[in-house]
């Protein structure tokens, strides 16, 4: 049985009266909750027939007229212009199964509503199994939509609101000996993930820093720190790597988590092939008269996680900071640290959230007339931004000192970028508050892979250095991000 042309339209508001977009996810089934029932009304678009797809206010539709499998599928605001054909689908009920597929109408688009847990609302396949439904609802009577294998339901996530912001945990005291991950724990945000080539994170760490592999024998050897809580051993690796023939192919975490960043060798859709590791032995450095290397990434280098523990997902807050250098950076996608999808592909604005670092402005609402750059942004996925779409760009301070501190900290409703001088100083603001608007970034929908060097699609264009990081649960007092600041500045970058 053929049922009426549906569009389903979402909005996920950034700022109250805008015409964002909210999400589509699925959650529980929790009865005649408002964002879980859908209604269907009659449409003629260009010709072609069918019908929107409904709740409350929201109606369902995909993102930008994109065409593609996996394409981002979302609520837009009833009545806030003409249906598009990205508004227009049709239901059809397969007698066997018992299930329905909501299929697109749009034109030059062979796909059907798909949806899943972790990425939300989609298109797929219409054979696949996440584009089966349980449809509760007819042409009169608002009903469910129910996802055939999850048995969750299609539930349309209204904006949060922005008045109220989460709270900020309050600095504790800071331990003797402390290093950048027992200060973030002493503000009761923990790291979930640390990561370093030049030394240990936590004041009483004596593991592993990262792994190398020779590469006319592919043999390995694990470099570790000098002492407890020290610098990495160097000369292990000179020893090791004599020729400078190794390739680093794991950065061990020092957190209790566990999430070691590996080569990562899927690639997608052209983006990327089988990634390469970096060579650690082109770019040696000092700090506090020890002898280290840094990880000196060029195009195509680049490691991932995609199967973490304890990183933020959802609208979960969190923090995070990498020492890099201004000396090394280009204009292409993406030399980025933090939180990524668990794919590898692109789902969409707001699935990601990891500091970029470089000069790529192509996704600035207004461009700035210096475009040497570089500076310290936000990939949110589908664009690195130095703030929200009004951000005066000629204001922002570019970081080009030979080891910078770059941070990123986001939680429902903000975000804040701070930047500075690796060996001196204080950390500069660059910008704190609402995320883009022109852009489905609010709510976010973190998904919680960790990626270094890359972006959340596999796109392995940006050029980069990487000394340390790491990421935390949470959001951190602006007391905790100063005194992370002054202890990298304590451990003798250069020196």
């Amino acid at each position: 049985m053929l049922w009426p042309i549906v569009t389903l339209v979402a909005v996920i508001c950034v700022r109250p009266g805008s015409g964002s977009s909210a999400g589509l996810i699925l959650t529980p089934c929790s009865g005649n909750i408002p964002e879980q029932a859908f209604g269907l009304k009659a449409e003629v678009v260009r010709n072609i027939n069918g019908s929107t797809l409904f709740s409350g206010r929201w109606c369902i539709d995909i993102q930008d007229f994109q065409t593609s499998k996996g394409s981002t599928v979302y609520a837009w605001p009833c009545g806030s212009g003409s249906a598009g054909t990205n508004e227009l689908w049709a239901i059809e009920h397969n007698l066997s199964t018992q299930a329905s597929t909501i299929t697109s109408r749009q034109p030059n688009t062979p796909f059907c509503l798909g949806a899943s847990a972790a990425s939300g609302a989609t298109l797929e396949a219409c054979s696949s199994p996440a584009a089966q439904f349980k449809v509760g609802l007819t042409a009169t009577t608002p009903g469910t939509i129910v996802h055939e294998q999850s048995g969750l339901c299609l539930t349309v996530a209204a904006p949060p609101n922005c008045t109220t912001l989460p709270p900020t945990p309050a600095p504790g005291p800071i331990p003797h000996g402390a290093a950048p991950c027992d200060i973030y724990a002493s503000g009761g945000t923990p790291c979930v993930a640390a990561h370093s080539i030049v030394r240990a994170l936590y004041g009483d760490f004596n593991g592993p820093l990262y792994e190398v592999m020779r590469t006319e024998d592919n043999s390995t050897r694990v470099i570790g720190v000098l002492s407890r809580g020290g610098y990495a051993n160097a000369s292990a690796q000179d020893e090791f790597c004599p020729s400078y023939n190794c390739v680093v192919t794991r950065f061990f975490d020092q957190s209790p988590y566990g999430n070691h960043l590996d080569i990562f060798h899927q690639g997608w859709n052209g983006h990327a092939g089988t990634d390469r590791g970096v060579n650690p032995s082109v770019d040696p450095h000092t700090i506090n008269g020890h002898k280290v290397y840094s990880a000196y990434f060029n195009p195509g280098n680049g490691y991932r996680n995609d199967n973490t523990t304890g990183v933020a997902v959802g609208q979960q807050s969190e923090s995070m900071y990498m020492v890099t250098s201004g000396t090394h950076y280009d204009d292409h996608c993406c030399f980025d640290y933090g939180n990524a999808e668990t794919d590898a592909k692109d789902d969409g604005a707001g699935t990601m959230e990891a500091i970029y670092f470089g000069n790529s402005t192509k996704w600035w609402k207004n461009k700035p007339k210096n475009t040497t750059g570089p500076w310290v942004c936000a990939d949110l996925e589908q664009g690195m931004y130095p703030g929200d779409d009004f951000i005066n760009p000629d204001t922002i301070p570019t970081m080009n000192t030979q080891y910078v501190t770059a941070m990123l900290k986001g939680r429902v409703c903000e975000m804040t970028l701070q930047g500075g001088d690796a060996q001196q100083g204080a950390l500069t603001r660059l910008y704190r508050g609402r995320r883009p608007e022109h852009d489905s970034y609010n709510p976010m929908r973190l998904q919680g892979a960790l990626i270094l060097g890359t972006g959340g699609d596999n796109s392995v264009g940006g050029s980069g250095v990487f000394f340390e990081g790491a990421v935390t649960i949470g959001y951190t007092s602006d007391a905790t991000d100063a005194a992370v600041q002054a202890n990298i500045v304590a451990a003798g970058y250069g020196k």
